[in-house]
């Protein structure tokens, strides 16, 4: 009873009415799939904006900053071997270099972090970088007055233990970035699947809604 009466309204209605009816609600079942689509793209987009920003931009600015630290303790140890008094204006001139570059690898990794954990790994490493520096400040002012045995002893004594502990942090920062970007590549890959899947099962109850709609509008 209930289904003849509606019929019979819809029997009633003139058929602009009907067609623009069934236009509107074909409109809104697409605009429905453009809209899930449209979060699911976003999402796909935010993580793979944290994948590049905070894993592989991570590993770049931290292995950056590792391979200067290492060129600057090389350094170090190459005039310590050869004093040349001829080639300390380089060597300062080249020391300066690596520790600006250093820092602004720093900044740009601390730039990009966006976790907890990440955060508390760079505090640990900034505490260590800060004390490190100073160290080499010093030595740089003995390197231009030509005291290599001051350099050696900052180098080897003072800035052993601090040294040691800014290489762990380094290496850790570069194990945190490594198995968070395996990580976020799974979830991405995830993600998309499930996308996908819910894409599907949206489109296919639209074109049943849509199809439904079309009949109901055609036997009336």
């Amino acid at each position: 009873m209930e289904g003849d009466i509606r019929m019979k309204r819809i029997a009633d209605m003139k058929i602009s009415t009907r067609l623009v009816i069934s236009f509107l609600v074909v409109a809104l079942l697409a605009g429905i799939v453009g809209g899930v689509g449209l979060m699911n793209i976003n999402a796909l987009a935010k993580s793979d904006t944290l994948l590049y920003e905070e894993n592989t931009m991570g590993i770049v600015y931290s292995g950056d900053a590792h391979a200067y630290y290492q060129r600057l303790r090389y350094n170090m140890a190459e005039m310590l071997l050869k004093k040349d008094d001829a080639q300390r204006k380089d060597y300062v001139e080249k020391f300066e270099n690596f520790l600006a570059v250093i820092q602004q690898n720093l900044d740009n990794y601390e730039a990009g972090i966006v976790t907890q954990a990440d955060r508390e790994l760079f505090d640990q490493l900034e505490i260590s970088w800060v004390s490190f520096e100073g160290y080499m400040r010093r030595a740089i002012d003995f390197t231009k007055a030509g005291e290599y045995a001051q350099v050696e002893r900052i180098l080897l004594k003072d800035a052993d233990a601090v040294s040691g502990s800014l290489m762990d942090s380094f290496l850790a920062m570069s194990e945190y970035n490594d198995s968070g970007a395996v990580a976020r590549a799974e979830e991405n890959v995830r993600l998309a699947k499930t996308s996908g899947l819910i894409m599907a099962v949206v489109i296919l109850a639209a074109a049943v809604v849509a199809v439904a709609l079309g009949i109901l509008i055609a036997r009336g």
